[in-house]
């Protein structure tokens, strides 16, 4: 299966930074593998053992996922309603917002009460979307899950909410998004900025669940598997 990014913005063809990529966060790339002595502190038995860097659960996340950084510089300003019904800047508008991005790319709204109960409103009347430049196509039958970018900075004032795109059928993946925290009065956000990951993954019917309690000693082994064995490594199968 391939999975193919297009855009008609050759700026985003010629900056690798701006391009879908596989990459870990760069906190993840500088962690040793093991707890170095001394580090453990008041724990010093744990001195030695492996961390987050070998830990399947990570490495294979960061191997799967692709990485979309955002292709803009965008400012978020908060505002208020001018005499000509425009917005301008406010920093004490309670609920209003202009996006304010690089010359080229669109931001549009979804109003807030599209998304009523969702976490991540604040009271706010509008939700910012990115208006993605890039077509993703994939195999027929193939799907890409898009969410937040995992384990990067938690800093940003709004982030990808999760969801699925059916990309061997419809392939915008314009990107709308939840507020992480209630936006201050005006906060830029950089091109290149880890934005949303992509996983693809082959569309097939969700099997039956089956829940039952094991009480049989060598099934537990059997199911029980330890990292510190290292059979989990032995057996996971990559594609």
């Amino acid at each position: 299966m391939a999975i193919r990014f297009s855009t008609n913005f050759e700026q985003l063809l010629s900056n690798p930074e701006l391009r879908p990529r596989r990459v870990a966060p760069e906190w993840f790339t500088r962690v040793a593998t093991t707890i170095a002595a001394g580090a453990g502190g008041e724990h010093a038995e744990i001195e030695g053992f492996k961390t987050v860097r070998v830990c399947p659960g990570f490495t294979d996340l960061y191997e799967t996922a692709i990485m979309l950084p955002l292709w803009f510089d965008v400012t978020l300003i908060r505002c208020a309603e001018g005499p000509d019904g425009n917005p301008v800047p406010d920093p004490k508008s309670p609920d209003m917002l202009s996006l304010e991005s690089t010359e080229g790319f669109q931001v549009d709204w979804h109003v807030a009460a599209q998304a009523t109960g969702m976490p991540g409103v604040f009271g706010m009347s509008a939700l910012p979307k990115m208006v993605s430049p890039w077509w993703i196509e994939t195999d027929e039958g193939w799907s890409v899950y898009v969410t937040p970018a995992t384990h990067h900075s938690g800093t940003l004032p709004f982030e990808p909410i999760a969801g699925i795109i059916d990309t061997d059928m419809y392939h915008s993946s314009h990107l709308p998004c939840r507020w992480t925290r209630e936006p201050g009065a005006e906060v830029t956000i950089s091109a290149g900025t880890p934005f949303a990951y992509i996983f693809p993954f082959k569309r097939e019917v969700i099997p039956e669940i089956e829940i039952e309690h094991v009480t049989d000693e060598s099934e537990i082994r059997r199911l029980d598997v330890q990292y510190e064995s290292g059979e989990y490594r032995k057996k996971r199968k990559r594609g």
